[in-house]
């Protein structure tokens, strides 16, 4: 069966079984984003299938969505813990987190069940000679991994699955462990006891706990767990006949007294477990909502962990997630009065938190008070055990720490290594995009932006691809219409004028009659398929319509917009474009926006309409200019910028300074304002010869190093000091 008639199947019966050759086939085509699509759908319709949580964990992995798909794997053994295959791709994933010991510990109990597990036996040879995992695409451990993904019968090392109350992996926890620790089933528990003689059935049963998902890396380094779960032991008497019978009347009080109090220690307990799991289940759904990322997803872990905080406000590690969220909305995407949120959560508690969220958010809520030293303070985190955590957050906080204050050849290290170790965490390529653009550099903002926005731009590409199908099968339709009848005449007319010969048919009218038979013959099928060409179509433009709303990133959007404005050879028509996808977003304000859905905030829209406001004037369209300012436009730096550029290239220098000075003060660290400033100066009459404005410019923004160059040359051949220019040429071309 081909792709469209796998896809058409699974549309029929999303909860079949009959899932795994689409998701394969996606992926053999390289489709990775629909055989995602595919396998999240799979797990909705099948949260009890193992096989489909592997999977998708699987596609994830080779997407490098290293967290999402370590909490797929999670899922997966907490319904199996003896599943050896999702315990070894979790294992694979800790490796590139850099959480070396517990991918080892990982791997090893893989090999305990499986002792011919190829896959872990070949990243155990990796770790142990110290080498760094490919990418997952290109590392052979995880690509050989897939046909025993997508059973649930076998796994790599032909080791069948064995049964879950046969084989029960006690995976030990420890301090900032990632270790995932499987749950013993119900059931399996209660056959056990019932095997025991009645003499030794203890005072308890304990609670299986659910695995912890979080691990010492990029995201949540240490686990983030609300509460231990252990309920109290109840005893249980036995009466014996070992001694002399007490008064009937007694023991029946007895008895009755013993039963209400087991009764009510029932009830009790019951309702303490309930809530217990009450709290925990919204603190994981709280870390999932993190990790997913977005506007509303941040909103939604900080309405949960803020839940979990009002029932434990002990309870570090919830604070902690809830202020980090808070602080990320208003830094990424815009949403105001978010950090005082934030800071209200640290009030009258002991401060640093425990809790790896709860220090990148107080180093977030210092910064943005400019208090830079204690900011590093906050992020300066070693565990019980003497480990150092330098995860990539906290490498982003200290290079914003050092951008604030000009440090900027320090401040790129500290994001490239940041990148190195979470290079798809959206927070992270927001970071240096915009990093990027402010130091002059847009060619790079650009290309991080579009990273953020690579898999809604395929889908942009599949629609008006499909779009432009449908457009091709309506002609095609038309002039079919007119093709097959002449085309029967002409083949009739054929017909008729040998009917009409004496002579026998030659070689060359058989020739000229099969041609037209068949030319007719693929014009009708065609004109027969159209119509399911056309079904097909429209449902994948749907499909990818209806997933575009959840894939936008209007930060990402707005940047890539004013890095394509701000490029030496500016693409205006593509930033206009991306304005319109932003602008197009539901307001984050909206009450009833469901949390996966993209939105863009106030001061986005504001933003996005004033930069679509100046490039409209730049490109002469007045009304779209007019348009945008009565939408609610508010001039930023970047749309200051473009409007001081426009004015520069009309000849109105004044004009042109005067909006590079507003904009300088609105981009008080940008390389941007004074970048204009030079290039007016250079473009004047009479341009200044001080070049004590352009060393000031490397001192602060070293990778500007060419561009000031070539500024420098035009500025001495515009003062037709030839023999300057030509003294910075060669030590350019030297350079």
């Amino acid at each position: 069966m081909n792709l469209d008639a796998l896809q058409s199947a699974f549309d029929a019966d999303p909860a079949g079984a009959d899932y795994h050759q689409l998701v394969t086939s996606y992926v053999s085509a390289g489709r990775m984003a629909d055989a995602l699509i595919v396998a999240q759908q799979v797990v909705q319709y099948r949260p009890q299938d193992v096989a489909a949580r592997r999977l998708m964990g699987w596609v994830m992995l080779t997407q490098s969505q290293i967290r999402p798909a370590m909490q797929a794997f999670s899922d997966a053994l907490q319904q199996n813990p003896s599943d050896s295959e999702s315990r070894f791709l979790y294992g694979l994933c800790l490796e590139r987190l850099e959480e070396l010991d517990q991918a080892r510990v990982q791997l090893g109990y893989v090999l305990q069940s499986v002792p011919n597990h190829a896959g872990a036996l070949e990243a155990l040879k990796r770790l142990d000679a110290g080498e760094q995992p490919p990418p997952p695409r290109e590392d052979k451990t995880v690509m050989m991994s897939l046909d025993d993904v997508v059973s649930s019968k076998t796994y790599t090392g032909s080791s069948p699955n064995l049964d879950l109350e046969d084989e029960v992996d006690e995976t030990p926890p420890g301090e900032g462990a990632s270790t995932v620790e499987p749950a013993q089933t119900v059931d399996a528990q209660q056959r056990r006891t019932a095997q025991k003689p009645i003499a030794q059935v203890t005072a308890t049963q304990a609670v299986s706990v659910a695995p912890e998902t979080a691990s010492p890396s990029a995201e949540q380094p240490e686990p983030e767990t609300s509460q231990d779960q252990d309920l109290g032991r109840v005893p249980v008497f036995i009466e014996t006949d070992t001694g002399p019978q007490g008064s009937p009347l007694v023991t029946g009080a007895l008895a009755i007294l013993v039963a209400a109090l087991l009764l009510s220690l029932h009830h009790f307990y019951g309702a303490w477990a309930k809530e217990e799991k009450s709290i925990a289940d919204n603190f994981n759904q709280a870390e999932r909502a993190f990790i997913a990322d977005g506007a509303g997803q941040l909103r939604k872990a900080a309405t949960l962990a803020q839940m979990v905080v009002q029932e434990k406000p002990e309870n570090d590690k919830a604070r902690g997630l809830a202020a980090h969220a808070l602080a990320r909305l208003e830094i990424e995407y815009g949403i105001p009065q978010q950090i005082m949120a934030a800071k209200k959560l640290f009030e009258g508690i002991e401060t640093p938190l425990n809790s790896l969220h709860g220090r990148a958010a107080e180093a977030m809520i210092l910064r943005a008070e400019g208090k830079y030293p204690e900011a590093v303070s906050a992020l300066d985190y070693t565990t019980r055990d003497g480990r150092k955590i330098n995860v990539p957050m906290f490498r982003r906080e200290r290079a914003l720490n050092l951008a604030d204050q000009d440090k900027n050849k320090a401040a790129l290290d500290e994001l490239n290594k940041a990148l190195e170790n979470g290079g798809t965490r959206r927070d992270l390529l927001l970071t240096m995009a915009h990093f990027q653009l402010h130091r002059g550099t847009a060619n790079a903002a650009f290309s991080y932006a579009s990273r953020v926005l690579a898999s809604v731009d395929q889908l942009h590409q599949e629609i008006k691809s499909g779009q432009q199908s449908l457009v091709n099968a309506d002609q095609a339709e038309a002039s079919a219409k007119t093709a097959i009848p002449s085309l029967e005449k002409e083949l009739k007319d054929l017909q008729g004028v040998i009917e009409g010969k004496k002579k026998g048919v030659t070689e060359k009218q058989k020739k000229s009659i099969k041609a037209l038979q068949a030319r007719l013959d693929a014009l009708k099928r065609l004109d027969r398929d159209r119509p399911k060409l056309r079904e097909r179509l429209t449902r994948n433009i749907k499909k990818a319509e209806a997933a575009v709303p959840k894939l936008e990133v209007a930060p990402a959007l707005i940047l890539r917009a004013a890095s394509l404005a701000m490029r030496e050879s500016p693409a205006l028509v593509s930033a206009m474009n991306d304005l319109k996808r932003a602008l197009l977003l539901s307001d984050c304000d909206q009450a009833d926006l469901p949390p996966e859905r993209a939105c863009i905030s106030s001061n986005h829209r504001h933003q996005a309409l004033a930069i679509q406001a100046a490039l409209a004037r730049r490109i002469g369209d007045e009304k779209t200019a007019t348009e945008a300012e009565k939408k609610g436009a508010i001039p930023g730096g970047i749309s200051l910028l473009i409007e001081a550029r426009t004015a520069m290239d009309e000849g109105r220098y004044k004009d042109a300074e005067t909006l590079a000075e507003k904009a300088a003060a609105a981009e008080t660290q940008s390389a941007l304002p004074v970048m204009l400033r030079l290039e007016l100066d250079t473009r004047r009459q009479n341009p200044g010869r001080d070049d004590e404005k352009f060393e000031a410019l490397l001192k602060t923004f070293p990778a500007l190093k060419a561009r000031t160059q070539l500024m420098a040359i035009e500025r001495s051949s515009r003062a037709k000091d030839l023999a300057d220019a030509q003294s910075r040429i060669q030590a350019y071309r030297k350079a």
